[in-house]
């Protein structure tokens, strides 16, 4: 289980992009003999726009005014083995930096950002 309350990200507003905000998450994992169930929920995100029903991994491109890709958020990140062995893991939020690559002339800021993630496998 992982919970947590006032997430932010400002980093992309220097590149022209929005402030990225959740009031708060919770994301769960159970576990059986035969299989596992995750669930997750959030309240209070700003800064991208989501549907009222999240799909398993919807993607939003974040972008600058100017219309450059800053960053792709993943929204119900659904990961599974392949094999499939009925372990899952599951990310609230999934947010890449800059997946084209950083923009010349500024700071260097890359990597994946985690927001609520947890993960089981069936106990048997």
């Amino acid at each position: 289980m992982a919970n947590g309350t006032k997430f932010t990200l400002s980093a992309l507003t220097d590149y022209g992009g929005p402030t990225i905000k959740v009031a708060s998450y919770s994301v769960t994992c159970a576990a059986t003999q035969t299989g596992t169930n995750a669930s997750w929920q959030f309240s209070g995100l700003t800064g991208v726009v989501v549907p009222k029903q999240v799909p398993n991994n919807y993607k939003i491109a974040v972008k600058s005014d100017n219309g450059k890709l800053l960053a792709n958020v993943i929204l119900n990140e659904v990961i599974l083995p392949d094999p499939n062995d009925g372990s899952i893991t599951l990310n609230m939020m999934h947010i890449q930096l800059f997946p084209n690559g950083v923009p010349k002339n500024s700071t260097p800021m890359s990597g994946d950002i985690y927001v609520g993630s947890t993960s089981c496998s069936p106990t048997a």
